[in-house]
């Protein structure tokens, strides 16, 4: 059951790969129409980030190749456009890398309002107002499975790294290795 979260990865495979051809056509159509809505192009801007993004971290099995640096910039890009800055300093190019940058997201997910995330070899944190860590969290990031789709980049994440925590702290929240 350690593997379910890749079925995600294959839905996200999927949905991109669809979705591909008639974004491709909106993205056409805005860009040779003077009077396309601006808002219409601003969701398509965003709708690509976020396949590509789900693409780059979700994609693939635990131990394929992946492209660090775009999946790092996808993720800026996604979180800015969430009001989150993002820092990183991952030396990495294997499944931790993008173990801690779905990390990453997760910690996003996690936060009510604008904030900040940094992501170390061994740690991810969050700074600013954030829900509480809950049971559904908790679960998903020791067992590496869960049903809910929020919580798709903690499980993933836990499958990649193994067991993880997260701690909930008056600045924010912290992602790290479970302790035995």
């Amino acid at each position: 059951m350690r593997e379910s979260p890749f079925l995600a990865g294959a839905l996200a495979r999927r949905l991109t790969h669809d979705l591909s051809g008639p974004l491709a056509a909106l993205v056409t159509l805005s860009e040779l129409s003077p009077e396309a809505d601006p808002l219409m192009g601003q969701a398509i801007i965003e709708l690509r980030t976020r396949l590509s993004l789900a693409r780059t971290l979700f994609g693939g099995e635990p131990d394929c190749a992946f492209d660090r640096s775009e999946a790092q910039n996808l993720l800026a890009e996604h979180l800015q456009a969430r009001g989150h800055s993002l820092s990183v300093a991952l030396p990495v190019q294997d499944r931790s890398a993008r173990g801690m940058l779905l990390l990453c997201l997760a910690a996003a997910d996690r936060l009510m309002a604008a904030g900040a995330i940094s992501a170390t070899p061994d740690k991810v944190q969050a700074e600013g107002r954030h829900r509480p860590v809950d049971g559904a969290l908790a679960d998903a990031l020791a067992t590496g499975t869960t049903a809910d789709p929020q919580l798709a980049a903690a499980a993933t994440a836990a499958v990649l790294l193994g067991p993880l925590q997260a701690i909930s702290l008056p600045s924010g929240l912290v992602f790290s290795a479970a302790h035995p």
